[in-house]
């Protein structure tokens, strides 16, 4: 648990920023931009300030794009146009260079607002910014023929699409016209998954989230290209390894086991080890074997009065010696762990070469998911929705260059989005497959200095949309290539931190600079104000994870009172990672009466009023489902006691709706339950009958 404390100060802008030279490169609009810019450099700032001075060299506000991947920051940086507009209107003074720059250019902007009839201020909307999924929303839907949308609406719940899908390809197995090919194909992906279609749901489920990632790839697959793919990621993963291992001393065990081959019959396999050096892919399996006798079950090193003769060591012989001797020395320290986790690796390495039967199955694989995309196509077609995904690709394909579209349509699409003259892409580093390729379509035709520009901003360190489908490695390849398509970049790189107190940059910047060596670039404080780091270390001791956790609770809420008495009016937050690190400390917060504010806390499914709902639901979808049952009677709007509640389950050979709607009043329980019992069952009752008998309650959502 890391703490840390700042005394607030209001701060100025950035002038006179040691980066100010790449900050005034980046907000011309005539240069295009690769901007690295870390956690708290301002970059809003400077995406604000460039889109405003974009605005000055365009004869429409459409013209210029700014695109990000949530909501709140489309709707922030909107606003924040927006706000800059309406302070050059009413004549604000600025408080340092940088506003000064804002209004400067905002004003700029509202001379050309009336030169050109925009009113952008009484027309926000002709501002294009926007997340990347309503971005290819709208170009899909301004381009309906090309993009198939129409009327198609976008659907929250994709995993049930992908089910329906799945479910509807594997049901082919059973059908007559189902080509033979795709017949076996499905039969052995079925059969590799121990014929057990729910194992195999939640894998193509996931694989069709993500296919924007694989799909040109396993529609044109080439086997024996993946082969060579294979082998070359293979043969530099052992390569590395290798050197690894030789520069950790793992050369003189393996010369150990070497030495007992000759004298020791199990460990007859290590003659045909070879120095590391000169170790290739076809030593594989013999490193492999070394790895797996060196470590135990949970990927550490045996302790040295392991190697005995159960496992092939003879005792009293020099090289069992050096062998105990190299695990005495390495065992328990930093480079043993390191040379440990290497060992792991070695052994979870893939064959260089497919094996026949995977080669069987790859094959198959790829059959079923090429069958399986245009399953999905018809269950988009047929249930009038698609996947965010899906309208990023319709978009992409509505924007195809002539020779992929294949007609004259493309060339009208073309004209249409060249009217786009700057794009500007914030958060680069959580772009995915399908969003680049947006981008490449968007520059068809774009030549250096012809004073179209693009913008991209984005810090390798900060990426967090990996569950959707980002890729933050797209961004790294950008900066090595130094173009996006052929488009050159110019790259900058912003340092100056206006966020936090120089001793909490001070301490991020040793932090990091010890984990990501060279790829680590300085942030250099710019805020004057006290403030500090402190680590509190936990670990999982005799009582395991659960007390650590709750230890940590503990102390979260003494540095939180501690606080609270020092500076009263204090402003104090609680980060974590997930939901689930706050089990411990919430209600530790709760006991200790410490008033807290949160947002999406607790799981909505958690709260009592939705649970009561759930029940309702699962009661009228499902007669036999006691529990629901339970639920619904327990719930306030019914509010059945427990007592009556044990009564009414006692009858086993009838389901607890038809005791509760028919035999409950007026037969043998009748008696034996309370007076408040029998009104509360009779109200239900009644509701329950009447809404049955209406020919809307076949549609559930109406029922309830």
């Amino acid at each position: 648990m890391t703490s840390a404390h700042t005394q607030n100060q209001p701060h100025g802008g950035n002038q006179g920023a040691p980066d100010q030279a790449a900050r005034d490169a980046a907000c011309d609009p005539q240069r295009s931009v690769l901007l690295r810019a870390p956690a708290g450099s301002g970059k809003t700032g400077v995406l604000l300030l460039r889109f405003l001075r974009c605005l000055l060299t365009v004869t429409e506000p459409e013209q210029v794009v700014a695109i990000t991947f949530t909501k709140k920051a489309a709707a922030e940086i909107r606003e924040r146009v927006l706000q800059g507009l309406r302070w050059a209107r009413d004549g604000r003074v600025a408080g340092d260079d940088y506003e000064g720059a804002i209004l400067a250019a905002a004003a700029a902007v509202l001379e050309r607002d009336r030169e050109r009839g925009w009113s952008l201020l009484h027309n926000p909307a002709r501002l294009r910014v926007a997340t990347f999924d309503s971005f290819c929303n709208s170009l899909a839907r301004r381009l309906p023929l090309l993009s198939g949308m129409g009327q198609i609406q976008t659907s929250d719940d994709s995993e049930a699409l992908f089910r329906e899908a799945i479910l509807a390809l594997f049901a082919q197995l059973e059908a007559a016209d189902t080509p033979p090919a795709l017949r076996d194909a499905l039969g052995n992906v079925l059969d590799y998954a121990n014929n057990r279609i729910e194992q195999l749901l939640p894998l193509l489920s996931g694989l069709l989230a993500k296919r924007d990632q694989w799909v040109d790839g396993v529609v044109g697959a080439d086997l024996e290209q993946m082969e060579h793919a294979l082998r070359e990621h293979v043969q530099q993963r052992f390569a590395a390894l290798c050197a690894e291992l030789e520069a950790l001393g793992a050369q003189d065990a393996l010369d150990a086991l070497c030495q007992l081959s000759s004298v020791s019959e199990p460990l007859a396999w290590a003659a045909d080890l070879r120095p590391l050096h000169r170790a290739g892919v076809d030593d594989q399996a013999t490193l492999a074997q070394a790895a797996a006798l060196l470590l135990t079950a949970k990927g550490e090193l045996i302790a040295p009065r392991t190697a005995g003769p159960a496992k092939g060591f003879i005792k009293g012989h020099a090289a069992t010696a050096a062998i105990k001797d190299w695990l005495e020395v390495r065992r328990d320290s930093e480079p043993g762990a390191q040379l440990a986790q290497a060992l792991v690796a070695l052994q979870a390495l893939p064959a260089a070469e497919l094996p026949e039967a995977a080669r069987a199955l790859v094959q198959d694989i790829v059959l079923v998911l090429v069958y399986l995309m245009a399953q999905l196509r018809l269950v988009f077609e047929s249930e009038g929705c698609v996947d965010f995904s899906e309208v990023a690709f319709r978009a992409i394909h509505a924007l195809a260059p002539l020779d992929e579209a294949g007609d004259d349509a493309g060339a009208d699409v073309l004209l249409q989005e060249d009217r786009i003259r700057h794009i500007l892409v914030d958060e680069m580093q959580d772009t995915s497959v399908n969003q680049m390729a947006l981008l490449k379509n968007l520059m068809q035709g774009w030549e250096p200095g012809d004073g179209r520009s693009l913008f991209l901003c984005g810090d390798l360190q900060q990426s967090i949309y990996l569950f959707r489908g980002a890729l933050v490695g797209l961004f790294g390849e950008l900066i090595d290539a130094g173009h996006f398509h052929g488009h050159p970049l110019e790259q900058l790189q912003l340092q100056a931190n206006f966020r936090s107190a120089p001793a909490v940059v001070e301490w991020v910047n040793r932090a990091f600079e010890s984990l990501l060596a060279d790829s680590f670039v300085r942030a250099l404080p710019q805020r004057s104000l006290e403030g500090a780091v402190q680590v509190h270390g936990f670990v999982a001791g005799d009582g395991g994870r659960a007390a650590a956790r709750d230890a940590e609770a503990a102390r979260v809420v003494e540095l939180i009172q501690r606080a609270q008495a020092e500076q009263p009016g204090a402003s104090i937050a609680v980060l974590v990672r997930s939901r689930g690190h706050l089990a411990a400390i919430v209600p530790r917060l709760k006991a200790a009466g410490i008033a807290f504010a949160g947002q999406d806390i607790d799981k909505l499914s958690s709260a009592p009023a939705v649970a009561d709902f759930i029940a309702l639901l699962r009661a009228w979808w499902h007669d036999a489902d006691r529990a629901a049952w339970v639920g619904l009677l327990r719930a306030p709007f019914v509010g059945l006691g427990w007592d009556d509640i044990w009564l009414l389950s006692q009858r086993r050979e009838q389901s607890l709706r038809e005791v509760v709607l028919h035999e409950a009043l007026g037969g043998e329980l009748d008696g034996e339950l309370s007076a408040e019992g029998r009104a509360r069952l009779a109200r239900l009752r009644r509701c329950w009958q009447h809404i049955a008998a209406q020919p809307q309650a076949v549609d559930i959502r109406w029922a309830l």
